[in-house]
């Protein structure tokens, strides 16, 4: 919004929360907030009607589903074709909705974006997509993940959530394609070489009884601490409060904890599949998240090679640092542009682009 002063914005939102972030921050955006429970049939009924109302020129759709019949071009975000290769993962009502509308919006779009290259990969082989309908755009750490650490906010945040003084964390969604089970058998054949514990945070998603389950078979109850949802206040001193991060996933479109542990200066232990190599690069461990053997194996090295710990540290706060909001802000106007309606900032008073 920084960047196009040239054109207006406007935002549809589901909370109230998020319609309070954006709210006055700036000039061209205006704000609307989408009360109707069902989200789906929002989408594919009142937007468009909303979208002739306001006299919008372009849709971008952030959430995998577009109206079908937009009336307007539209682009499309696809973070990643988890519902695609993965449906047994989902609930059913989940199979259903994004089984049918995220293959049809995907080939509906004027134009798609996709968080990385694996994902761009994905949508080209999976649904045939021409790779020139598909531009790549990388998220980023927020800036406030590279500030060094406060000691006094670690040690409240360490205590608020009763924490331990030595933890290896994960951060994410409970949910079966976060390979949470496989972390929890890792850590089971190392924990008695090793002082510390293990710190799942993060909200309950789905099919998540199997986690506990492990737990409890493997005699971890002492060992492993789940806080729940993190505060986003509270995240950078929880991921500065630990030795090491883990993120053994089956599939990412993009795996953004990975980048913000690597930011804060925590050596990664992550996965060799999906997006998880192309953000990261050389900077962390990649192991084959089916291997139990293999992820124990990196984590227990990185915990006890100094050396090599120092190493991570330095190459993971560097790579984090080449990944950029103002760079994907840029991209993303590139694309705007490409698919019309939306000024290059020659001349004023030109309608406003729409956006949900």
């Amino acid at each position: 919004f920084n960047l196009d002063r040239d054109n207006e914005y406007i935002l549809y939102v589901h909370r109230n929360s998020a319609l309070r972030a954006f709210e006055g921050r700036y000039p061209n955006v205006s704000l609307r907030l989408f009360e109707g429970r069902r989200r789906t049939t929002w989408i594919q009924v009142s937007l468009p009607y909303l979208l002739r109302q306001e006299g919008a020129e372009l849709l971008h759709s952030t959430s995998f589903v577009m109206p079908l019949f937009p009336r307007v071009p539209a682009v499309l975000t696809v973070y990643d074709l988890t519902t695609s290769f993965f449906p047994q993962n989902f609930v059913l009502k989940h199979r259903i909705v994004f089984g049918s509308f995220v293959p049809l919006s995907i080939r509906k779009a004027d134009h798609i974006v996709a968080i990385s290259e694996s994902t761009k990969r994905d949508i080209v082989e999976h649904f045939k997509i021409p790779a020139d309908r598909i531009t790549v755009v990388h998220g980023a750490a927020e800036d406030h993940f590279r500030r060094p650490a406060d000691p006094a906010r670690v040690a409240a945040v360490r205590e608020k959530y009763r924490l331990p003084e030595r933890y290896i964390l994960f951060v994410g969604v409970i949910e079966p394609r976060k390979n949470v089970p496989g972390l929890l058998e890792a850590f089971a054949s190392i924990a008695r070489r090793i002082p510390h514990h293990l710190v799942v945070a993060g909200g309950l998603g789905w099919k998540y009884d199997s986690v506990f389950a492990t737990v409890r078979r493997l005699g971890l109850g002492e060992r492993v601490v789940f806080p729940g949802f993190i505060a986003d206040e509270d995240l950078v001193p929880l991921y500065q409060g630990a030795e090491l991060f883990v993120y053994p996933s089956f599939y990412e479109g993009f795996g953004l904890p990975v980048l913000e542990a690597m930011s804060c200066g925590v050596p990664v232990v992550t996965s060799n599949l999906s997006s998880l190599p192309e953000v990261t690069g050389n900077a962390a461990e990649l192991v084959d998240p089916q291997d139990i053997g293999q992820i124990a194996e990196a984590m227990h090295r990185v915990l006890t090679d100094e050396v090599r710990r120092r190493h991570m540290v330095q190459e993971g706060t560097a790579r984090a640092a080449g990944y950029s909001w103002d760079t994907a802000a840029r991209t993303l106007l590139g694309v705007y542009r490409s698919v019309g309606g939306v000024s290059r900032g020659t001349s004023g008073g030109h309608p406003a682009p729409g956006g949900v």
